[in-house]
């Protein structure tokens, strides 16, 4: 808690990102702070030790985005979807969600990305709450999206047939013919 009075702190109602720039260097954990016309780009290094790179970008003039992209391993977009599913279902999200997208170079890649509204105004510690927020899940959602890669197999061996939930699940679940289109017309035929 803040021992500054409400009457010292400035209260934004609208910022530019370069008026970010002393947030975010002020955030423990965060090194490499640049800033591009565009996007404010920061380093995170994660509890394995990866550096990894996160930006944030201002959506409109009263709101503000922060995202990390990791690549999907080639063959793993089912996985990424499941993993990032369980993500945005879960209780410890806090503030972020997760979603599959692309990437650089347009590679598939799975995001987590967290919004600020400014609407009625934020103070530098909110601004420096909510990338701690963010930075503070990194950790939790690299464990659930890495997980799913290790458990779920990639893309054309679930598919091809043989026992595992997920397929069974894709093959046998709500909307089962739709599903199972997919899959045979993947496989260029049946779907067991």
């Amino acid at each position: 808690m803040s021992t500054t009075s409400a009457v010292e702190r400035k209260v934004w109602e609208s910022r530019t990102l370069d008026q970010l720039l002393p947030s975010v260097r002020a955030v423990p954990g965060v090194s490499g702070v640049a800033y591009d016309t565009d996007v404010i780009s920061f380093k995170y290094r994660d509890k394995d030790g990866d550096l990894l790179t996160a930006g944030i970008t201002e959506v409109d003039e009263q709101r503000i985005e922060v995202l990390l992209v990791l690549p999907v391993p080639e063959d793993n977009v089912i996985a990424s979807l499941v993993s990032v599913n369980e993500w945005n279902g879960a209780p410890f999200a806090h503030g972020t969600f997760s979603y599959h997208g692309t990437g650089s170079g347009g590679k598939d890649a799975v995001v987590l990305e967290s919004h600020l509204l400014l609407i009625g105004g934020v103070t530098e510690e909110n601004i420096r709450d909510w990338l701690a927020n963010f930075i503070g899940q990194i950790n939790h959602w690299e464990e659930v999206v890495l997980g799913k890669w290790r458990q779920i197999p990639n893309d054309t061996n679930l598919l091809k047939g043989g026992s595992h939930p997920i397929r069974d699940a894709l093959a046998s679940g709500a909307g089962e013919g739709i599903i199972k289109g997919i899959i045979e017309a993947l496989l260029g035929g049946g779907s067991s």
